[in-house]
């Protein structure tokens, strides 16, 4: 079963056993060519970039670039593989389509508004998180964390920079993110530097 494959080995890839995920893609790939679905593609994406393996991972995603069906999932390793080849301009693209397809998921406006912030595009960034406020973070503490992150980040650029320090901090309460800490430390450095 493709989908059986795709959770066993997304869950070797969320452990941070990326070799292990690509090796049960292969066996899964050697006994059933004709049964295999994008999300299993996409497993193996997000793994290969983890392993280093850039060259391998542009191919795949070549291939689930075109797919007309994507999933959210799909989505998400696509975006985060355009993003680490510095390429905005695909992940701008991905994210609205994400963000038309399926209007619902906040996963795509948090992208979004990340995007904005790179941009120095606050104006929009206001209207993204008051758009995410009234999807109620779809009730997930890490995205309630991401839109504290956002809010942080709008305040910070307004100059209210006390509110802006009790949102990181708040968001660094529900959900203790590596990302996070990495954006709080740039950001850091960025102010002593200016």
């Amino acid at each position: 079963d493709p989908h059986y494959a795709s959770a066993v080995a997304y869950f070797y890839f969320q452990i941070g056993k990326s070799s292990a995920s690509l090796k049960i893609f292969d066996k899964y790939i050697t006994l059933n060519k004709s049964k295999v679905t994008t999300e299993l593609f996409a497993v193996r994406l997000m793994s290969l970039m983890k392993e280093g393996r850039f060259d391998l991972a542009k191919t795949m995603a070549d291939t689930l670039i075109k797919q007309d069906n994507k999933s959210i999932f799909v989505y998400s390793a696509l975006i985060e593989f355009y993003k680490s080849e510095q390429r905005a301009e695909v992940s701008a693209k991905l994210i609205e389509e994400g963000i038309s397809k399926y209007p619902e998921t906040v996963y795509f406006d948090i992208e979004k508004g990340y995007l904005l912030i790179e941009n120095g595009n606050y104006k929009d960034l206001k209207e993204i998180i008051k758009k995410i406020l009234k999807k109620k973070n779809e009730s997930s503490r890490i995205y309630y964390s991401e839109f504290l992150t956002l809010r942080g980040f709008y305040f910070a650029s307004l100059g209210k920079v006390e509110q802006a320090t009790i949102d990181f901090n708040n968001a660094l309460l529900n959900y203790e993110s590596k990302s996070l800490i990495e954006k709080l430390a740039l950001l850091e450095i960025s102010n002593n530097e200016g």
